[in-house]
């Protein structure tokens, strides 16, 4: 009975004793290694710099960032009239000029065009299909003096604002009202001719404004493009409007027979070139004669300038963001050297235009893998040929360290990145870790930074504040900026 009386108590102690050290917060955290080298990291980095960090330093990304569609409207055809001005007019347009195909040139279809006139012009602007502001206009020229010559006459400044807002159909008064596709606009204006009831924003061009024989066209202006019907003004000689003839057989029509000049509204490389967004009506007369303009000869050409220059960052990042919580404080801050990866970059495209990084790694003064966006194969040290323990161009083998001198090495990465500072460089201890990204936060402790290349390295086990003691106040004040250079 002792024996067992004398068990049971035990029991309860021991019990006791297990309870007064278990809390709900003893569960195992899968993160705590990475939790606890983070926060030592801190604490060390502070007792480098001899305070804390401030709040605005960004560690030199600040300045390391890379230097980039229409509203798709649908159709409204509300009452009858307007329907039937679509049957009989617009869906001609349309069937040429179809939304989102680009326009090839056809027998009916020109790309290139100018006209020539000795009686003067009469157009109107008829159609829209903009949310462009765009200016549009005439030009003309002497044929004798050439195409450069040109003058232009601007016709509409500020398109979509003059129409006030963003719809398929506008015909435009005089006074700069808009009329929406109603029952008091359709036929109506197409029977009696244009300018007899409501007006389209109608355009005549007498010899007093052009004078005989003159070649002329259209242009439209956007930010501060100019873009004409004569391709070889225009960059690359890129055809933006398009020519249709449309003979008219419908009596009622006011156009018996018409050129249809179709805009596209926009010089955006990812444009659909269907030529649909502004529509020109123009009445042909018989002395109106289209001129296909001939290409100009080409001057000689300039020699080409040199490419500018590349802009080139050097990142430098320290491997201490993955070690033990219980590192020696004074070992600790003479490893503060930042030379575990030195990496420089910059920003270019090749001839398609494709975003790359050049890269040139310079140095690796670590002995854990680093890798670079990622990829196994972009590991510093299998990239200059060494063992992960060998620490090259840090000058180690002067420690009583083992380390290697080799040459930079040249890469490229085939992607885009908006700053410096997106490019990934992660560090590996082992499996509790994993591979954790070297970050820089700003206002707080960095495991990597942005110079310039001029910036010389520290050695192996040479603090960065020893070579350059401007660090901790740039570290604490956010100056110097660029605390690397001899004030």
């Amino acid at each position: 009975m002792r024996k067992l009386f004398r068990t049971t108590i035990n029991l309860v102690i021991l019990c006791a004793a297990f309870t007064s050290c278990s809390k709900s917060t003893d569960v195992y955290d899968p993160d705590i290694h990475g939790k606890e080298a983070k926060s030592a990291y801190v604490q060390h980095f502070e007792s480098l710099i001899g305070g804390s960090v401030n709040s605005s330093v960004d560690w030199g990304f600040g300045r390391a960032t890379k230097s980039g569609t229409r509203s798709d409207l649908g159709w409204t055809i509300g009452n009858d009239e307007p329907n039937k001005y679509y049957d009989s007019y617009i869906k001609e347009i349309l069937d040429t000029l179809v939304e989102g195909e680009e326009v090839q040139e056809t027998a009916t279809v020109k790309r290139n065009f100018e006209f020539k006139s000795d009686e003067g012009v009469e157009f109107c602007f008829i159609f829209s299909n903009t949310t462009e502001n765009l200016e549009i206009g005439y030009y003309y020229y002497n044929p004798e003096e050439g195409v450069g010559s040109h003058k232009d006459v601007a016709v509409v400044n500020n398109w979509v604002d003059d129409l006030k807002e963003n719809q398929y159909f506008y015909i435009v008064s005089t006074t700069g009202s808009t009329f929406y596709p109603e029952s008091d606009w359709g036929d109506r204006l197409w029977e009696n001719g244009v300018g007899d009831y409501i007006e389209a924003k109608h355009v005549a061009v007498g010899l007093d404004d052009m004078p005989v024989g003159s070649i002329f066209g259209y242009y439209f202006k956007i930010g501060d493009q100019k873009i004409y019907t004569n391709a070889y003004l225009n960059p690359d000689n890129r055809s933006f409007f398009s020519l249709i003839d449309i003979p008219r057989d419908d009596t009622k029509s006011h156009l018996t027979q018409a050129h249809i000049i179709g805009m596209e509204d926009t010089t955006d490389s990812s444009t659909d070139f269907d030529c649909n967004d502004v529509i020109i009506s123009m009445e042909k007369k018989e002395t109106l004669v289209t001129v296909i303009p001939e290409k100009p000869e080409e001057p000689e050409p300039e020699p080409e300038p040199d490419p500018e220059p590349l802009v080139w960052y050097r990142i430098i990042g320290e491997d201490l963001i993955v070690h033990d919580s219980n590192w020696d404080i004074d070992e600790s801050e003479a490893d503060f050297d930042f030379n575990d990866i030195v990496l420089d970059v910059a920003f270019t495209k090749d001839e398609s235009g494709q975003d790359i990084l050049k890269c040139i790694l310079q140095a690796a003064g670590g002995t854990l893998p680093i890798r670079i966006d990622g990829n196994d194969d972009l590991e510093v040290h299998k990239l200059f040929g060494v063992d992960t323990k060998v620490m090259v161009n840090t000058n180690a083998k002067a420690k009583n360290l083992t380390g290697d001198t080799k040459d930079p090495v040249e890469f490229e990465i085939r992607k885009s990145f908006l700053s410096v500072k997106d490019v990934k460089i992660q560090v590996y201890k082992n499996q509790n870790s994993g591979w954790v990204e070297m970050q820089a936060p700003v206002g707080e402790a960095p495991a990597k930074m942005c110079v310039d290349t001029d910036l010389q390295w520290p050695e192996e086990r040479v603090s960065l504040k020893t070579v350059y003691p401007n660090f901790p106040s740039y570290a604490k004040n956010n100056v110097p900026i660029e605390w690397w250079k001899k004030l």
